[in-house]
């Protein structure tokens, strides 16, 4: 740009320099003439607007012109710098000036040419002065300025940066910033070197400085490098180049995952693991893969979409040396504990390669419905025209159970079969089709479905066998069986066994054979051989215990109380052509050849399967579905069992055992006890309040007696002297008064559970402990008029300022007591409502002895006595009870209680209408920890025998006479009734968890002889002197078990 401000700005820039300068050249000062014109001056080149690079040298041609003669001429250039409003001149390049005339010549009008030269690199607009000076005295100065630039461009690589790593195989976008803003750009590039050798132009900026380009990476295994620089070429012809960025190129191309199997659309069985399979390839190198299961459940526009893991997630780490480039990997996933169905589970495979890369497959299966598979025959097998062709199917359902399995042929014969179940979780059954005879095609498929109890379906991959022509048939049947005995037995017990075969014909006949061994010391004893056969493929076959040689295992029983008894089974099975198999695992097809014995039964050539029993004494009078037995009575010849489901007693024949009747008595009987002439039994009906009373003789409920509710009122007191006021102006102190400080009341259960009644006629009886009446109590019954008294002498404690009243309306306490003046009263008192006093029903109200007295003095029935623990008097355990034989004496045996104290065994007997207790109630049981569950006394009540942890032998004070550690306590203990005898029985179950009977002896407290049972005693023992039974038989035992009433005969051997 041109301006005219040589004599403004311009001057300002650089006149006084200029003017300087000149006058410097010797022009003359006086003169006296003075030109004030001074000289033109017109800037040729540069034009205004140009731009130069930064650094270059700047030539500068200029006319200069002057009326008289130009003396010099000065060339300068200044940079532009502008701050706001404010503008500095900054010198850029070195001046240059050049001097003209002389004294023999004039220079008027001339064109000057400069080169200013600049170690200056900044990039900004550039005032170009040449300032001119003539030769007058005082010089006059012209001047003129052109405004140009000079400039360079920037660029750099933005994106990426130095030093990062990017993945081959994909396409990496190059961020640059290019610009010149004062000559603009003419070309940018992108250079590339390393991993790829390229150059690429690069579109020019089109607003602000950043443009991009894209370059595609080749695959990378492993590392690479590359390297990238930009160029950029200004208008003006600058080039410049920017830093060079390098990064790393790594692999960035995602494994390759083909997932197998399960194909898309499989069904998995709710709680069935799946079998997952995947190919993978990479490169690079597999490191990793990962299986997972899952389903996603909500709605993803509610924001409630959750995924829940249906498989637990496995992890496959591949070796890094050699890395694994192409490889199948399979694994079984285990379901989780979610047993939902679902329509739709991903099962995805993720592959991890060796530098990061992720790939993976998706397969979409439901969960729900069947399981089901073709077991035999295999794929390809051969079937003959003419016969009969086994399938085994196998199907399972945890979740919603297997109704029904179909299987489903074609080609040489299309049929259909289907077996239905009753919901079963699994099946494995053999279905059969007849192959007829010519066949109509030379395969035949086969095809099995199963159905769930919800209807769904699921089919097994088919199998397809060859037909051939017939051959001559030589091939046993295949026989497969199961067989259960139980691990205890009794000689009335049976061993079950269940035969089925498969044939390439037809199976005739199966059957078992079993072989029963009595492994003695030093050599088996074969006991008998038994075989059961029945017509066609399968069958089931019993085999009663006591088939196999029963004298012989009732002398070994008697002689070693429990045996072990082994029994071998071979299974066997005849086709149409008499070829027989045999098999001798159990739950395994096998097709052993047959070998008949010379007494007939067919075994196999190798010892059958062997099932162990331990056999052992007595006899179970099994209870029925419905049937619940909760006590036991005896006279001798029959036996009671309160049977408590049913609302009756049953009666069994104690000779025979066999059932021989019922008695219908009240809602759920529970504890018998037979009066001392055995005419009468009481029953306590559990699920009322009251008993039934039947006869012995006619085996009919006689009448029932209902039982009332009893409350306690507990009173608590303190002795103290009372003053008591008379008058106004007299008062009169009543000495050791025993004040009362409250009263409550506790209702307890009235049901009544066990029982016994003594010579007097009484019947006593513990109440069970309900829900709603947590404790239970002990009460007399007289059942003749059908009176009811708690008894509570057992919660006597002399140290206790407490007392309790019985059979009373109501009782109350006063706080303040009754007033004796206006506005005075007596103190704290009681009332109470009694009943059956000589002077009618009216309260008595007063201290605790002033009511105690009254009660007594008015004869009523109500009593208030003191030292009682309310607290004691209620029974919180099952609380059993025993009658001696003689009927003079009957204890109670409380099953727990709470942990700070023992149980209690209370020992009564009854004399003049008043229960006299015996001894220290808690003195036998050693611990809190111990629970009674059995209690008998002898034949006259001078000894008692208690079960808890230990077996506690007691006199009739109840002292302490003996222990008798013997097992694992599990129900009740027994005397034996004969007079004289000092034998007991006790129950228990040893360490190897074998339940048994003990016989012991209560003078040396030892035991004599242990008797083993099939299952554990967990009630009632009684013993019984058998009226009518063999003359061996001394004694019968009878005890509850958890499948009814075990019986086991005693012989004089069993009681030395």
């Amino acid at each position: 740009m041109r301006t005219t401000l040589g004599l403004g700005a311009a001057w300002r820039i650089g006149a006084a320099m200029a003017i300087g300068a000149l006058v410097s050249c010797g022009e003359n000062p006086l003169e006296t003439y003075r030109e004030t014109q001074p000289p033109t001056v017109d800037i040729l080149e540069p034009t205004a607007g140009q731009v130069f690079p930064v650094g270059a040298p700047l030539g500068v041609r200029v006319r200069v012109q002057d009326n008289r003669a130009v003396a010099a001429v000065r060339a300068e250039a200044f940079g532009v710098r502008r701050t706001g409003s404010a503008v500095q001149f900054v010198p850029k390049y070195a001046p240059q000036e050049v001097r003209l005339g002389t004294a023999r010549r004039t220079v008027r009008d001339t064109t000057l040419a400069f080169v200013l030269t600049t170690n200056d690199t900044i990039a900004e607009e550039v005032a170009v002065v040449v300032t001119a000076s003539d030769s007058a005295s005082t010089p006059n100065v012209g001047s003129d300025t052109v405004f140009v630039a000079v400039s360079r461009p920037r660029v750099a690589i933005t994106a990426p940066t130095a030093g990062a790593t990017v993945l081959g195989g994909r396409a990496l976008a190059v961020t640059v910033r290019a610009a010149d803003p004062l000559a603009g750009l003419s070309e940018l590039t992108l250079q590339v070197r390393g991993l790829v050798e390229t150059s690429l132009a690069v579109p020019l900026p089109t607003s602000g400085d950043s443009t991009g380009v894209t370059l595609t990476l080749p695959e990378a295994p492993g590392q690479a490098e590359l390297r990238l620089w930009a160029e950029a070429i200004s208008r003006n012809g600058v080039r410049r180049v920017s830093d060079t960025v390098r990064v790393v190129v790594r692999d960035g191309v995602a494994p390759v995952v083909d997932l197998q199997a399960p194909s898309g659309g499989f069904r998995v069985p709710v709680g069935d693991s799946v079998l997952v399979r995947a190919r993978v390839l990479d490169r690079g190198g597999v490191a990793q893969v990962t299986f997972t299961g899952f389903a996603l459940r909500g709605d993803p526009r509610l924001g409630t979409q959750t995924r829940v893991e249906r498989f637990a997630a496995q992890t496959v780490t591949l070796p890094s040396s050699p890395v694994v480039l192409d490889t199948v990997v399979a694994r079984f996933l285990r379901a989780t504990t979610d047993t939902t169905p679902e329509s739709t589970v991903y099962l995805v495979a993720t592959a991890q390669d060796v530098a990061g890369n992720l790939g993976a497959d998706t397969v979409v299966v439901s969960i729900g419905g069947p399981r089901v598979e073709i077991r035999s025959p295999s794929d390809g097998a051969t079937v003959e025209a003419g016969t009969v062709l086994g399938v085994r199917v196998a199907a399972s359902d945890a979740a919603r159970k297997i109704a029904a399995v179909e299987l489903r042929t074609a080609g040489a014969v299309t049929t259909t079969v289907r077996v239905t179940t009753n919901l079963r979780d699994a099946i494995d059954t053999t279905l059969t089709v007849a192959v007829p005879n010519p066949a109509a095609a030379d395969t035949l498929r086969l095809m099995a479905v199963a159905y769930s109890g919800a209807g769904d379906s699921a089919t097994a991959r088919p199998v397809t066998v060859r037909v051939i022509a017939p051959q001559p048939d030589r091939q046993p049947p295949t026989v497969t069986f199961q067989a259960n005995a139980p691990l205890r037995s009794e000689l009335g017990d049976t061993l079950t066994v269940s035969v089925g075969a498969t044939d390439n014909r037809t199976v005739t006949q199966v059957g078992a054979t079993v072989v029963a061994i009595y492994r003695g010391a030093g050599r088996d004893d074969t006991l008998g051989v038994r075989m059961q056969r029945v017509a066609g493929a399968s069958g089931a076959f019993r085999f009663a215990l006591a088939d196999f040689n029963r004298s012989r295992l009732e002398t070994l029983l008697r002689a070693q109380d429990s045996l072990t008894l082994s029994l071998e089974i071979t299974a066997h099975a005849v086709d149409d052509s008499g070829n027989c198999g045999a098999a001798v695992v159990r739950g395994t097809a096998q097709s052993l050849a047959c070998v008949t014995r010379p007494s007939g039964e067919i075994v196999a050539g190798q010892a059958g399967a062997r099932l162990e029993t331990q056999l052992a004494r007595g006899a179970t009078l099994r209870a029925g579905s419905g049937d619940r037995f909760l006590d036991l009575a005896s006279d001798g010849a029959r036996l009671f069992v309160s049977n408590q489901l049913r609302n009756r007693v049953d009666v069994f024949d104690v000779v025979t055992n066999t059932r021989t009747g019922a008695i219908a008595v009240g809602s759920e009987p529970w504890g018998l006890a037979l009066s001392p002439d055995l005419g009468t039994l009481f029953v306590a009906n559990s699920g009322g309040t009251n008993f039934s009373v039947v006869s012995t003789a006619t085996l009919l409920e006689t009448r029932r007696i209902a039982t009332p509710n009893l409350r306690v009122y507990g009173v608590t007191y303190q002795v103290a002297d009372v003053v008591v006021p008379v008058s106004a102006t007299r008062s009169d102190t009543l000495r050791n008064q025993l004040v009362p400080t409250a009263v409550t009341v506790r209702d307890y259960s009235d049901r009544p559970q066990y029982l016994g009644q003594l010579a007097t006629g009484s019947v006593l009886y513990s109440t069970k402990p309900t829900r709603n009446a947590p404790d239970g109590t002990l009460r007399r019954l007289d059942p003749t008029t059908g009176e009811v008294r708690l008894v509570w002498e057992y919660a006597r404690d002399a140290t206790a300022f407490e007392g309790i009243v019985l059979d009373a309306d109501s009782a109350f306490f006063l706080p303040q007591g009754r007033e004796v003046l206006p506005g005075k009263n007596r103190g704290p008192e009681i009332i109470v409502y009694p009943r059956g006093c000589s002077d009618g029903a009216r309260a008595a109200v007063g201290f605790v002895n002033e009511v105690q007295d009254s009660l007594v003095r008015r004869a009523c029935r109500t009593r208030l006595w003191t030292g009682v623990r309310l607290d004691r008097i209620g029974l919180t355990d099952t609380t059993y009870v025993a009658v001696s034989g003689d009927h003079q004496r009957i204890a109670f045996g409380e099953g727990n209680r709470p942990a700070e104290a023992r149980p209690r065994i209370l020992l009564l007997r009854e004399s003049g209408g008043v229960l006299v207790q015996s001894g220290d109630i808690e003195d036998l049981t050693n611990n809190a920890a111990e629970r009674v569950v059995g209690l008998a006394l002898n034949r006259d009540g001078s000894l008692g025998l208690a079960r808890g942890q230990q077996a506690y032998a007691f006199d009739s004070n109840l002292r302490l006479q003996g222990v008798l550690t013997t097992g694992t306590p599990s129900g009740g203990v027994a005397f034996d009734p004969r007079p004289g005898s000092n034998r007991a029985f006790v129950s228990g179950v040893d360490a190897a968890g074998r339940p048994y009977i003990d016989v012991v002896e209560l003078q040396n407290f030892q035991t004599l002889r242990r008797l083993f049972l099939r299952e554990p005693v967990v009630g009632a023992l009684v013993a019984v002197a058998p009226v009518g039974a063999p003359p061996d038989v001394v004694l019968k035992l009878f005890a509850l078990t958890p499948s009814g009433v075990v019986t086991v005969d005693l012989y004089a051997s069993d009681l030395p």
